[in-house]
């Protein structure tokens, strides 16, 4: 999207494990089945374009779940070899190990804002997302986030300590984007039934992804004080659950 009035534009890249996933046959000796390898140490084609960007937006969370990766045919791989027992705690990390030394590798970046942003809870109630879990009575925000509390905070301790090793190396606009605590207070936020034209009325309900304009427009207010109170004028990416700047 581009806004020529401001020389500003801004470009979505939807990269859900932030690291590479190749599809493979769907056949396995072991009688495993096999669908996509997790490439832990490649990030995705259109990474290179990330690099241009002056203003920088990662993110990654709710896929880094047994459903998504190992139970889903989903292995992960380093180089040429695969591995189908690794802990996803270990495999996150090497994932983020690969972010890290590639933005370190790009020159251009060390100019740039480089966001990594936290994890964004869900509000499912009585079930998950496929099991008929609902927030449509969430009407309005929770003033504690003791009903919920944090999900898979260790994806937020690795991304914290991800984004402070590549400060120590002088990035100075390298910012970990802690938005998960004041994110868990919102389950009025979410589309819940109200989803996008043509969804099926037997659908589940929509309680991870966010209502826009909405709490995504916070996390921006939140980044924009990184920069000194200044415009800037650059590229973004961002989630499938958010629209920045």
């Amino acid at each position: 999207m581009v806004f020529a009035d401001y020389n500003l534009s801004v470009e979505y890249y939807r990269a859900p494990m932030i690291v590479r996933v190749d599809r493979v046959t769907a056949n396995a000796n072991d009688g495993d089945v096999m669908r996509g390898a997790v490439r832990l140490d490649v990030l995705p084609r259109h990474a290179d374009r990330w690099a241009d960007a002056d203003v920088l937006v990662l993110n990654t969370g709710h896929w880094w779940n047994p459903h998504k990766t190992v139970k889903a045919g989903n292995y992960f791989m380093v180089g040429k070899r695969l591995n189908r027992t690794m802990d996803i705690k270990e495999a996150f990390g090497l994932s983020l190990r690969t972010v890290k030394d590639w933005e370190l590798s790009r020159a251009t970046l060390s100019k740039s804002y480089f966001f990594f942003r936290s994890y964004s809870p869900s509000h499912y109630i009585n079930g998950t997302w496929d099991t008929g879990g609902t927030c449509a009575d969430q009407r309005e925000p929770l003033t504690t986030n003791s009903r919920f509390g944090e999900e898979y905070s260790w994806i937020n301790d690795m991304i914290s300590k991800m984004t402070e090793g590549i400060k120590s190396h002088g990035r100075k606009k390298v910012q970990f984007l802690n938005i998960t605590r004041m994110t868990e207070l919102r389950p009025d936020g979410h589309p819940s039934r109200h989803r996008e034209p043509g969804t099926p009325p037997d659908a589940p309900e929509d309680c991870s992804h966010w209502c826009l304009p909405g709490v995504p427009d916070v996390w921006n207010q939140d980044a924009s004080r990184f920069h000194d109170h200044k415009y800037v004028l650059g590229k973004l990416w961002d989630s499938p659950s958010s629209l920045s700047l």
